[in-house]
Formats: C-alpha cells, sequence, structure tokens
C-alpha cells in the first residue's frame, strides 16, 4: 500500500519520520538509517539528501505509514499480522525444550495453538539457541516429518519447517510443509536453493545470522547494524531472484538474539520498517529471548510481557508475521490494540 506524500523543506522530511517513531533526536541515526538509505530503497522520484537543506518539492511513495501518522493525514486502513506459532520437537531448546518430543504432544500443542487463532504452525527438530550443537539429519528428520504428516492430515493452515537442511526440507514439504524457514538464509546448504525452484509454491523465510548458532554470540561486531543486515538481505534477495525464486515467495528475518549485541536487537527493533524498504515480507521472532532478560531479569517462561511489547513495535511498523509462543495472550493483545489505535 502506497501513499503519495509531499514535502516542501528537508525540516518536513525530518518531521514525517520523527512522527513516525523512526528516529531518535540526534540528526545522526536519521541520515544514516533512514535519510540516503531508506529513502533510496524505497518508491521515490529523487533522492533526498537531508543535510542539503534544499526548499522545494520532493515527492516520495513510502511503503510504510505508522498509525499515527495514517490517522493525522486521514488514512487509517488494518494491516494482517499473522501469527506464526512455534513448536519446538527437540530436547534441548531454550525456552520449552522437551515439552513436545512425543508425536501425540507436539501433535496436541500444535493443534491447540491453532485452534486459538495461529495462522502458521512453525516446527522445528533441532535446536538453534546459543551455544546449540548441530543435530544429524536422521534426528531431526524423525523428530520432524511424523509430526508434519500427522498435522497435515488434520489441518489446512500453512505449516512451517525451521531447517537448514535441503533433505529435511525436501521430505517436510513432501509430507506437507508451506514455508522453509531458513536460519542460515540458504548459506549452510548450498542444495536449498535447488528444492525451492522444485517446489514453486514453497516460500522461504531468509534469516540474518552472524556465524553460527554454536558460536554466534562470542563478540558480534557490527559497523552499522541495519545497513549491515539490508546488505546481507540485499544480497541473498538477489542470490534467490537469480535462480528463479521470486520475491513474493520470500520472507525477510532479521534475526534478533542470532549474532546480536543487546544494543543490535534494540536497533533492530527502533528501526524496524527500514526492511520494508527491500520490497519482502517481513517476519520478527522476539518470543521470550533473553534479551528481553537484560531489560527485566526473568526466565524464558516469564518473558511474556516484554515479548508482547516488542509485538505493539511489530503492529506499529506494519510487520507481517511474527513468531511466538503464546497464541491466546497474542490474541487478545493485538485485538485489544487495534481497537484503540484503529478504532
Amino acid at each position: 500500500m502506497n501513499y503519495l506524500i509531499r514535502f516542501k523543506t528537508v525540516a518536513d522530511v525530518e518531521n514525517y519520520f520523527n512522527l513516525m517513531a523512526l528516529s531518535s533526536a540526534s540528526p545522526k541515526p536519521l541520515k544514516s538509517y533512514l535519510g540516503l538509505n531508506y529513502i533510496k530503497k524505497s518508491k521515490c522520484t529523487e533522492i533526498i539528501n537531508l543535510s542539503s537543506g534544499e526548499n522545494k518539492y520532493q515527492e516520495i511513495l513510502p511503503d510504510y505509514l505508522h498509525p499515527i501518522a495514517e490517522k493525522l493525514l486521514g488514512l487509517n486502513s488494518e494491516h494482517k499480522l499473522e501469527l506464526m506459532g512455534i513448536l519446538n520437537v527437540t530436547p534441548d531448546s531454550f525456552s520449552d525444550g522437551s515439552y513436545y518430543l512425543h508425536l501425540t504432544d507436539g501433535l496436541n500443542h500444535a493443534k491447540e495453538m491453532l485452534d486459538l487463532g495461529a495462522d502458521i504452525i512453525d516446527i522445528g527438530g533441532e535446536s538453534t539457541r546459543p551455544g546449540a550443537e548441530n543435530v544429524d539429519l536422521e534426528t531431526e528428520l524423525k523428530r520432524v516429518i511424523q509430526v508434519i504428516e500427522a498435522l497435515r492430515k488434520s489441518a489446512s493452515k500453512q505449516i512451517s519447517i525451521d531447517t537448514y537442511k535441503a533433505e529435511v526440507a525436501s521430505k517436510a514439504i513432501n509430507a506437507g510443509a508451506d514455508i522453509v524457514n531458513d536460519i542460515s538464509a540458504l548459506r549452510f546448504d548450498p542444495e536449498m536453493i535447488n528444492v525451492l525452484k522444485e517446489h514453486p509454491n514453497v516460500k522461504v523465510v531468509l534469516m540474518h545470522m552472524n556465524g553460527i548458532p554454536k558460536t554466534m554470540q562470542k563478540e558480534p561486531h557490527y559497523t552499522n547494524v541495519i545497513e549491515d543486515i539490508l546488505e546481507f538481505f540485499e544480497e541473498r534477495i538477489n542470490y534467490c531472484i537469480e535462480h528463479g525464486i521470486s520475491k513474493d515467495r520470500i520472507i525477510i528475518d532479521p534475526g534478533i538474539g542470532f549474532g546480536k549485541r543487546h544494543e543490535d536487537n534494540l536497533n533492530i527493533l527502533r528501526y524496524l520498517s527500514a526492511f520494508h524498504s527491500l520490497g519482502c515480507k517481513v517476519l520478527l521472532g522476539t518470543s521470550r529471548k533473553s534479551f528481553i532478560n537484560r531489560i527485566v531479569e526473568s526466565k524464558p517462561s516469564d518473558r511474556l510481557a516484554g515479548t508482547l511489547a516488542t509485538t505493539s513495535i511489530a503492529i506499529d511498523n506494519k510487520i507481517d508475521y511474527i513468531r511466538i509462543h503464546d497464541i491466546k495472550e497474542h490474541i487478545q493483545f493485538i485485538k485489544t490494540y487495534n481497537a484503540i489505535i484503529r478504532g
């Protein structure tokens, strides 16, 4: 959804982005994150140099408007945020490891999430928490395929397979999966792109990760976390397009907690709308993650409130998907939030 916004002065541009809560009081991050980078990647008739001071009309077609800006401009459209329920059939996931290892337990939990309002079930058979060890192919297949097959027989909603292994993805698709959620963004297994080419109706989540799960939190570093991740996704999206995977099949995930410092995670959330500039749907995964513990000390199971705070950011930034554990609470929160903001 695009709107033509006309600016008379550079100050008007700065005020507009400030209104959308995308900048701090300092002009530096505005220029760095949004001035030349974000606008250049958006559809526009002319690139704006925020430091030029030119006093003339500029026209932009932004991909995103903050709900408050929409209301002030007389535009009030509702955006569908899809809920991806997490089903970890693993013994060592950081939040719910070992809870759903048995087929009956996993299947019942998936059905419960769907009944509560989940749009997608994301099934993973290998923990990718910081420090996690790799799982062999046969073990991962044994954990996930039986669940996907059983769930597909009883559910019509989308199923996602959380894997970076091409063979797991291929067999999961044959069992009924609709989405491949790859934390490596197709980098760990060169055959993954061929699996996607063979299944043109399957979507793919490309996640940004600095390093590998076992070592990714050992001194991660970025020159500018937003620009670095945008450049990573540009390369990955181009790789997909070159291999026949169209943009409408691609979902990008900035990878909160995957090779990120605490300040990196917070900056991603502050400047979340910048990822719309790439022209793909965006997924956010913050549920129960440890950056919340850095703000308020808490166990994973006690981080719902912190997770909901990030969900409000996702709504404001028109994110397309959130990957979450607590479906019931999110349904209540989102309906209440939308009733207040968009009512």
